[in-house]
């Protein structure tokens, strides 16, 4: 009894704290319980938090509790006459801490947080600056931390207090008859086994939550292997659900062979014919007008930017008041990197290959710079789109001192706009009457959407990022618009400086976002993780050009065909535009969701959900459909070029 009050003590003692720390990061990280900030999250609802919290301190205790009975059982056999309970359990817990550390990069976290040697260096040697740069990040997790050393002081100095009467109340209790032997907690593992499982049929966003946590992947692994009977990857217990569990080679995601009569994915019925837009050519430069180009991509840029009022003022009162013409754009992927190298490339996914607009207008002999507020090394951006064979780059490597957010690595490092568009008229000033194309990149409507580099003009206070929550919905939004009028003051210098350098009548302006935002609209914060409107439709405006415009809306792989249409001498030359535009979330060829954008809104189908839905429009709630196989057609036809 004394034994089986040890294990099951040593496991409360050490494995609790390694579980609340892995709980804490997981809430640090995807805001599952409370929502507050939860940026590209789907935060649990109602009592799917409950079953959350549940189901992971079970498997991870239990998961510590098995791994301790073994560990101890095989040192008892080498090294007998000991117990190494403790031992084992330290051991087990010490393990335990250092996957979730690493899972969840803490090392870099505080490294970035608490190196003020690196800070200081960062905010250009002053002190003060660096302390500024941490103490956002620092502050949100310092009462988690605070609050999990409390708990665990306490409980040890109720263990050294009360730790033999706990022990041997622990040992002779029914639970610990039943669990503090080898029997008992082989059983209790068999029964988890089947936790997965009931998760994912309780709820696919609670599964999917779950599968955020070490220890539920592994407790997951054996029902997903034992339930794939093919051996395709696809299972009767794993989303997408295979709907051919026998024969390996027809899953969800298997590439559907054009006109062979098998459907082999399950979905859409037989693809008939694979059909892709071929790629641009190369341009003649002899009929295309020589004018300048500033092509302007705004991070996280709403398609209503320019309808949208506050106090009866418009938002972007220089974009909207520029006199020039707007289109409808659709991010493929909703993310930064596959935007860029679609808009540059002409892709869809920035895993092709294509010739980037720097390239383009190089071999037209004209001067590239590159002026950007994000670091374009991130991603590889620079590379995949030719950045790096601009005449002149600038990015926000080249002063990190400025940052406007929080931590020192390359994915925190941004910028404020006036530093990009400084360096760009110092640019104009050197060219004489060469032409040019200018990239410039503009990142203050990133989220969290406020930093001290971002006057509140539109607003009181801006929200801080620990009230971001659904309630605060409006209070958000407000946040957003004023750092849409932060970049739209910005923008304004830019047209001021080629207003005063004579080049602005002469110089074709296209200022496209690289993604939208949802801002709760439909239950998330951010993009790239749910297709609608709010979150792939995004601003696209041509200034001192035109072009004819399709009636439904462009794709961001077709921006570089709005710039040659627009500098086409004659309307013959122009490249053909429009036709629907695939979305998709997650891989090109195993994606999460895939959706169409034509004229009439969005079809879209979620694998994991396996479920069909529409929207009618920008702003309109998603309802249900029947399935569409040209939806599933489109997705077919890119993942086979894809995959070659």
């Amino acid at each position: 009894m004394r034994s089986r009050g040890d294990l099951l003590l040593t496991t409360l003692s050490l494995a609790l704290p390694v579980a609340v720390y892995n709980l804490l990061l997981v809430e640090r990280k995807y805001s599952v319980l409370f929502g507050r900030g939860a940026f590209l999250q789907e935060p649990l609802v109602g009592r799917e938090k409950l079953a959350f919290v549940a189901v992971f301190f079970a498997e991870v205790l239990l998961l510590v509790l098995t791994a301790t009975a073994l560990l101890r059982g095989a040192l008892r056999r080498l090294l007998p006459g000991r117990s190494w309970t403790w031992v084992a359990g330290l051991a087990t817990a010490a393990a335990y801490f250092v996957v979730v550390t690493i899972q969840f990069d803490v090392y870099r976290y505080f490294r970035d947080g608490i190196d003020m040697g690196v800070a200081r260096d960062l905010g250009g040697g002053d002190l003060g600056r660096a302390i500024a740069f941490v103490r956002a990040e620092l502050m949100g997790l310092l009462p988690l931390v605070l609050a999990a050393v409390a708990g665990g002081v306490a409980w040890i100095l109720l263990c050294r207090r009360f730790g033999r009467r706990i022990s041997g109340g622990l040992g002779g209790s029914r639970q610990g008859r039943r669990f503090g032997t080898a029997r008992g907690i082989l059983l209790a593992n068999v029964l988890l086994l089947f936790l997965p499982a009931l998760a994912l049929m309780a709820s696919d966003r609670l599964a999917r939550t779950l599968g955020k946590v070490e220890a539920h992947r592994l407790y997951r692994m054996p029902l997903a292997f034992l339930s794939d009977f093919d051996g395709d990857g696809c299972g009767i217990l794993t989303r997408p659900f295979d709907h051919a569990p026998f024969d390996g080679t027809r899953h969800p995601y298997a590439a559907d062979i054009p006109g062979n009569g098998i459907d082999e994915n399950g979905i859409g019925g037989d693809l008939p014919r694979a059909e892709v837009r071929p790629p641009m050519g190369a341009w003649d430069g002899e009929r295309l007008a020589r004018r300048n180009v500033l092509l302007v991509v705004l991070e996280t840029a709403r398609y209503d930017l320019l309808d949208v009022e506050v106090d009866g003022k418009p938002v972007m009162p220089v974009l909207s008041a520029l006199p020039g013409q707007r289109l409808r754009a659709i991010s493929h992927f909703g993310f930064t990197g596959p935007a860029i190298c679609g808009i540059l490339n002409g892709t869809v996914s920035d895993a092709e290959e294509g010739t980037s607009l720097i390239d383009r207008f190089r071999a037209l002999g004209y001067a590239t710079g590159v002026f950007s507020g994000q670091p374009e090394d991130h991603a590889d951006i620079a590379r995949r789109t030719g950045m790096d064979r601009a005449d002149v780059r600038w990015d926000a490597s080249s002063m990190p001192g400025e940052r406007m957010y929080a931590g020192t690595d390359l994915n925190s490092l941004v910028v404020p706009g006036h530093l990009p568009v400084g360096e760009f008229a110092k640019w104009i000033g050197t060219l004489g009457d060469r032409r040019f194309l200018a990239y410039m990149n503009l990142q203050e409507m990133h989220f969290p959407y406020d930093s001290e580099k971002i006057p509140a003009t539109l607003l009181d206070e801006p929200i801080p990022r620990s009230e971001i929550t659904e309630a605060n919905r409006e209070w958000l939004l407000r946040t957003y618009w004023n750092a849409a009028r932060r970049v739209d003051t910005v923008l304004g210098m830019a047209i001021e400086t080629l207003r005063a350098s004579g080049r602005l009548e002469e110089t074709l302006i296209v200022v496209v976002g690289d993604h939208g935002e949802e801002l709760f609209h439909h239950g998330y914060l951010g993009h790239g993780v749910n297709i609608s409107h709010e979150q792939n439709e995004t601003v696209l405006k041509l200034v001192n050009g035109e072009i004819d415009a399709p009636e439904g809306p462009i794709g961001l792989c077709d921006v570089g065909r709005v710039i040659h249409n627009a500098l086409a001498r004659d309307a013959k030359d122009r490249l053909p535009l429009g036709g629907p535009v695939l979305a998709i979330v997650g891989g090109p060829v195993a994606p999460r969701q895939i959706g169409l954008f034509d004229a009439t809104g969005l079809r879209k189908y979620d694998f994991s959900k396996d479920r069909w839905t529409r929207e009618d429009g920008p702003g309109k709630e998603p309802r249900a459909m029947d399935e569409d196989p040209a939806v599933i057609h489109a997705w077919e036809s890119y993942a086979l070029a894809a995959a070659r």
